[in-house]
């Protein structure tokens, strides 16, 4: 009988059985097996035939052999061995070549659900497996066991109670994938580093609080996951794996990188989101093959400067310390088409964003930013642009809510053009001041803004003021440098200043005739000596927006509640220690509100009532309710937890 004959007489056989007995009944079992019998002696050992071996709940035995792919040609009969009616799972004996002792049997093993102390014994008893799965046991491995194995090329034991690995690990020479994810490892034995062979290790989800240095003998690895451990640090020969692909150390407790990190040549992802980073070392930046960076969750102060990672595509940084992005940390990034900087303190975006040129998503949502440079809207492939939970005071709320690429369109309109080089005109309109500084006239006169920043002048000269002359003046910028008082010259800027910026200076007050700028929109007063405000502000009719943070208030300014035209109220990392939401409530046009990192013992539940608020910022202060938890959802949920908790 040649085996087309054969062929199909076991599948007439089959088929009635099935018809008469139907496909799950014992009988069809039995006529399986029985034909399956018969054909052994014309199938090659080196093709593949399955067979499935289960437990019952009633100690029967079951099981189907289903035959693929015979050979013609083999004169050599062979049957499954009686090993495999010792456990449950499933059997496969698959073609490898070239394994001495074996007397040409080679099998695949996947136990699934069945007893792991029946497996374990079976599988001390195997000379060559290509494949073993196990999952769900409480014991996979025991001391007494060896794992007396030649050609395994695949180990899955995951989901399971295991606490150590045995040294017979190590004889696994030929083994390529090893799967020890979800158990409780403490500890790696010193024999696990033997396996030459390894290309991916997936570790994640035990207990390991050490990787010993004998990691970075796996020269062959390209992916290794250890997220979900204990690690607070990992040895410096990780960086011999020279290819590995894929680095995940994510949720574990890493305070920093090791130095080897670079000799990482290949390495395409390296995730170490969720830990406690507070810097990256220079030497990340000549992984040059870097595609994605994760490193969320952190608490990292500065953007990674990546100079040589021309190939990064993804830099995932939110939830970090992050206060400023220079124009350095950007410019070779060309590749870049993701950059995430969502929850972090970032004040301002240069106009150098611009240089990166692929960039695709844009999110810097929950940040500190009050304005948008216009060069953003000359990013043509910019698809997605995240804003919520930032200070924005130049954009409508409305232009936000259309759309990234309205939002792009504005900005574009808004660009206005500026001389690239130093023309002779622009040598006759710089003034040279006694202070050795220039005023640039030439931007009072097109751009109505006189900006006398980062001089780090104790007071403002009076040529200053007279470089204005007659023209109208909007913007005032007299940041980061050492006043101690308000200019007594600004008030002569009444009638068209609407934006004054007196940031990062030494003032201790303000005086009442500052409330004479009745045409101020935005005043920013962060990083100064406050201790309060003149009540005479209330005279402000148009101010939309005034930023106090960094200074020392300790009571929340009562003349914020009377300006009853604002909308942004930033009042950070102070000493403030109470609201009032009653009067919180009289602010109708209120959408942002950040008391962060101030001294606020309990959160009145009123404060749910002032519905207008679309970022209620909390965080940093010594209440206990409400928790984190809700506090993360976003400021709706937070404001219905608190009108929950308004006594009836």
């Amino acid at each position: 009988m040649d085996l087309a004959q054969v062929i199909c007489w076991q599948l007439l056989l089959c088929s009635l059985a099935a018809l008469l007995y139907g496909y799950k009944s014992p009988m069809f079992i039995w006529f399986c097996h029985y034909c399956s019998t018969l054909c052994y002696p014309v199938f090659s050992p080196t093709e593949c035939v399955e067979a499935e071996y289960r437990h019952t709940a009633r100690s029967t035995r079951e099981h189907i052999i289903r035959r693929c792919r015979p050979m013609v040609g083999t004169d050599r009969p062979h049957q499954a061995p009686p090993i495999f009616k010792q456990a449950g799972g499933s059997v496969r004996r698959c073609s490898l070549a070239g394994c001495s002792g074996c007397s040409g049997r080679r099998y695949q093993y996947f136990a699934r659900s069945c007893h792991a102390a029946s497996v374990t014994s079976a599988l001390s008893r195997l000379c060559c497996m290509a494949f073993l799965t196990q999952k769900n046991n409480e014991s996979v491995f025991n001391s007494g066991t060896s794992v007396s194995v030649c050609l395994f090329n695949l180990m899955k034991v995951h989901d399971n109670q295991l606490t150590a690995l045995p040294k017979s690990i190590g004889e696994l020479q030929n083994l390529q994938k090893l799967t020890l994810s979800h158990n409780k490892l403490r500890e790696l034995p010193e024999e696990l580093w033997e396996l030459k062979n390894l290309r991916s290790l997936q570790l994640q989800q035990n207990l390991l609080e050490h990787l010993p240095q004998g990691v970075g003998e796996l020269t062959a690895l390209d992916d290794i996951d250890l997220s979900d451990n204990q690690l607070t640090e990992v040895p410096d020969s990780l960086g011999n794996l020279s290819n590995l692909v894929k680095l995940n150390l994510s949720h574990n407790k890493l305070k920093g990188l090791p130095l080897g990190i670079s000799g990482m040549k290949n390495l395409r992802l390296l995730d170490c989101t969720r830990n406690h980073l507070e810097s990256v070392p220079p030497v990340l930046a000549q992984m040059t093959s870097l595609e994605q960076l994760y490193l969320r969750h952190n608490k990292l102060c500065f953007l990674p400067e990546l100079s040589s990672c021309k190939m990064l595509k993804e830099l995932h940084v939110g939830n970090n310390q992050i206060e400023m992005v220079e124009a350095r940390q950007l410019k070779h990034l060309s590749a870049l088409s993701v950059l995430e900087l969502r929850d972090n303190k970032v004040k301002t975006l240069p106009d150098e964003i611009t240089l990166l040129e692929s960039l695709e998503r844009l999110d810097i949502a929950n940040n500190n930013i009050s304005s948008l440079p216009c060069a953003l809207g000359n990013m043509p492939k910019l698809k997605i642009l995240a804003l919520e939970g930032n200070p924005l005071r130049t954009i409508r709320r409305d232009l936000l809510i259309k759309g990234t690429q309205e939002l792009l369109k504005y900005l574009r309109s808004r660009i206005q053009e500026q001389p690239d080089v130093k023309t002779e005109q622009d040598s006759h309109t710089a003034m040279t001041l006694p202070s050795q500084a220039k005023i640039n006239v030439h931007a009072i006169k097109t751009l109505k803004t006189l900006d006398y920043s980062g001089k780090q002048e104790a007071s403002v000269p009076d040529d200053v003021f007279d470089a204005v002359g007659s023209d109208p003046v909007s913007v005032v910028n007299f940041s980061k440098n050492e006043l101690s008082a308000v200019p007594p010259r600004i008030i002569e800027l009444k009638s068209t200043v609407s934006d004054i910026n007196l940031g990062f200076n030494k003032l201790t007050s303000i005086p009442p005739d500052f409330s004479m700028l009745q045409n101020l929109a935005h005043i920013d007063f962060r990083n100064n000596l406050l201790v309060s405000l003149p009540e005479e502000l209330e005279a402000l009719s148009k101010l939309r927006s005034i930023i106090l943070s960094f200074n020392r208030f300790k009571v929340f300014p009562n003349v914020l509640y009377q300006i009853r035209s604002l909308e942004t109220i930033l009042i950070s990392n102070n000493q403030v220690g109470s609201v009032d939401p009653i009067k919180l409530k009289g602010l109708e046009r209120l959408s942002t509100l950040d008391l962060q990192n101030n001294d606020i013992m309990q959160v009145p539940p009123e404060l749910g009532n002032c519905t207008s608020l679309r970022a209620l910022m909390l965080d940093g202060n010594p209440f206990r309710n409400p928790r984190a938890a809700i506090i993360a959802k976003g400021t709706d949920a937070l404001l219905e937890y608190l009108r929950s908790r308004i006594p009836a």
